[in-house]
């Protein structure tokens, strides 16, 4: 055991604590009781990888998919559901070996399918676009609450066609259009399965939506950016994001999006709140200091996240026979 007088070195990193909300993470040994297998998909900060996140088996939440570049939390989607994450790549334990997490079947798989120059990378995003396609989660709707994705790569024997899904809040809608080669369906999911990925990795860069804000700011105080507790008001059509700023010009295409039990704003507005804990004392801040409009842009962001990630779900092909619901 280290004697008080050693110095301690811990691996200071960054987790994705909720869908969009990453926070600080020492991550070594010495502090984390259950690392599995997570060293060697993101054995040091600066490692870089991507991994898919699903609901784990079982769990009390709907089935979900994102995917991101750092730590995941286990209840990324919050308490009661774990996850699972599934890495583009591994690493050795020092984290200078890096390792093809897809095997040579399945990329062999996937060039039969869609020609000689798929890569394994190819077949990482085809997989993420089906795991966000509707048809694809109401067919096996059932499966998923008991087992981990079955991803049929020879969709292209089963004679379907390439038509178009439409993603309404209450029903799959059917867009039909004319059958295409397996080799451009394919390349269809990797194309909208590599923009879902880079849009929901990198939500912190999106563009921001364009909102309507009202300065309501009491007499006698100053206008401030910092955020306590947002709510929302007039169903949802307008955001209190604190005493100075309220939001308003939301759509209902906006909140379509979900992500467990929540949609992606509603968990922008519960995970970035002033959090006091009674019995440490202690305080947990979302507010950067340097960076006083974070939260108000990010609301824009994952605004803008949540309309782009419909409107690429929209241009899947539809792939399974699904009666509308």
């Amino acid at each position: 055991e280290p004697q008080a007088s050693q110095k301690i070195w811990l691996t200071l990193t960054r987790k994705r604590y909720r869908p969009f909300c990453k926070q600080e993470l020492y991550f070594d040994e010495l502090l984390n009781n259950s690392r599995y297998l997570l060293p060697r998909y993101f054995p040091k900060s600066e490692t870089q990888n991507r991994a898919i996140i699903i609901t784990d088996v079982a769990g009390e939440k709907p089935f979900m998919s994102i995917m991101t570049d750092v730590i995941p939390d286990l209840h990324l989607v919050g308490a009661g559901a774990g996850s699972q994450c599934f890495p583009l790549y591994t690493y050795s334990a020092d984290g200078s070996e890096r390792f093809d997490n897809i095997t040579g079947f399945a990329w062999e798989q996937a060039r039969q399918l869609g020609g000689d120059s798929v890569s394994r990378e190819d077949l990482f995003y085809a997989v993420y676009a089906l795991l966000h396609a509707p048809d694809y989660r109401l067919k096996f709707a059932e499966n998923l609450k008991r087992e981990l994705p079955r991803l049929p790569l020879d969709f292209a024997l089963a004679g379907l066609t390439s038509s178009s899904n439409r993603v309404s809040t209450h029903r799959l809608e059917e867009d039909v259009s004319p059958a295409l080669p397996a080799s451009d369906i394919f390349q269809k999911l990797v194309r909208v399965g590599r923009a879902l990925g880079d849009l929901h990795v990198g939500y912190e860069s999106a563009p921001i939506h364009p909102l309507s804000l009202r300065d309501t700011t009491p007499d006698g105080l100053k206008f401030s950016f910092r955020v306590e507790k947002m709510r929302w008001l007039d169903e949802k059509t307008k955001l209190k994001v604190n005493q100075s700023i309220e939001l308003s010009g939301f759509t209902p295409e906006m909140f379509e999006y979900k992500l467990g039990n929540r949609n992606a704003l509603d968990w922008v507005v519960e995970s970035y709140r002033v959090k006091r804990d009674e019995r440490s004392g202690l305080t947990s801040d979302p507010n950067r200091v340097g960076e006083q409009s974070f939260i108000l842009d990010l609301i824009g962001r994952v605004a803008t996240v949540s309309l782009e990630t419909q409107r690429l779900v929209g241009e899947l092909p539809k792939l399974f026979d699904v009666a509308p619901a």
